[in-house]
């Protein structure tokens, strides 16, 4: 026997058998009469008889939403509260940052307060930053 009619009787009777399932994997929802809930359409889900132009319309009376990403890196205790905080409340980290900025932008104040942490915080990450730069040039003398 060669070894291609080897391979060819191994595919057609394989070695391990597998029974059928008794069983089924999912069981079958009875779904009683009464149980049925009439379809209540989302918001923002069409209706039936609404055109496309009126959905056009009502699309332009709707911010636009750019393409563009911007990348956001966050402390790490930060980013676990926005995270959290987010997912508490259904928004995303964009939604959120939207919000903020349109909510401070009408108080002078508050804006001043963010600017001044805001520039703090610049500071410590581009410190930090540096003092990464340099122990790394450090490392790298050493081993050479």
């Amino acid at each position: 026997m060669s070894l291609l009619d080897k391979i060819k009787k191994e595919h057609e009777s394989p070695t391990v058998k597998v029974p059928p399932r008794q069983d089924e994997l999912v069981p079958k929802a009875e779904v009683l009469p009464s149980e049925t809930k009439p379809f209540v359409p989302e918001e923002g889900t069409p209706e039936p008889g609404q055109s496309i132009a009126s959905l056009e319309k009502e699309l332009e009376t709707l911010p636009s939403v750019t393409n563009k990403k911007i990348g956001v890196r966050l402390e790490d205790d930060i980013y676990e509260e926005v995270r959290r905080f987010c997912q508490e409340n259904s928004i995303t980290v964009e939604t959120l940052l939207e919000a903020y900025f349109t909510v401070c932008q009408s108080q002078p104040k508050l804006i001043e307060k963010i600017i001044e942490e805001a520039r703090f915080r610049l500071k410590r990450r581009t410190k930090a930053g540096n003092i990464r730069s340099l122990l790394t040039k450090a490392k790298n003398l050493k081993v050479q």
